[in-house]
């Protein structure tokens, strides 16, 4: 039957919190009023995340599964930055015993139609 009529408890405090903090920035408050209301919608969106982040720390745990994925993440996305860094903007051809520079990636040749002696250098 599918689940029609149910709900999680995530998209509820979802909704809720979001609401929450909406409201706080819709709405003319004394700035505690405010800074509670942002406290509040940030506890019920993220309170299990926090609540296990917490619990971890007190056993010890800082480096859970989740904290250690992120890392790897971060790792790899400067890893590709800086290899993008480094990309060549033109490579050296031998067509027919002589070099030409072209842009890389733009090759219209077709590879099939080379004879065995042209090779090409990037």
């Amino acid at each position: 039957m599918g689940r029609i009529g149910t709900v999680r408890k995530g998209d509820v405090s979802s909704r809720v919190g979001a609401s929450i903090y909406v409201g706080a920035l819709i709405f003319r408050l004394p700035f505690r009023a405010e800074l509670a209301l942002f406290i509040l919608s940030y506890t019920i969106v993220a309170g299990d995340v926090i609540w296990r982040a917490t619990r971890n720390a007190l056993h010890g745990k800082f480096f859970d599964e989740n904290f250690l994925q992120d890392m790897a993440l971060d790792h790899s996305r400067r890893s590709i930055r800086s290899l993008l860094a480094i990309r060549p903007d033109y490579a050296n051809l031998r067509i027919d015993g002589g070099m030409r520079a072209g842009p890389v990636g733009n090759d219209k040749q077709d590879r099939s139609s080379h004879r065995s002696g042209d090779q090409r250098l990037r």
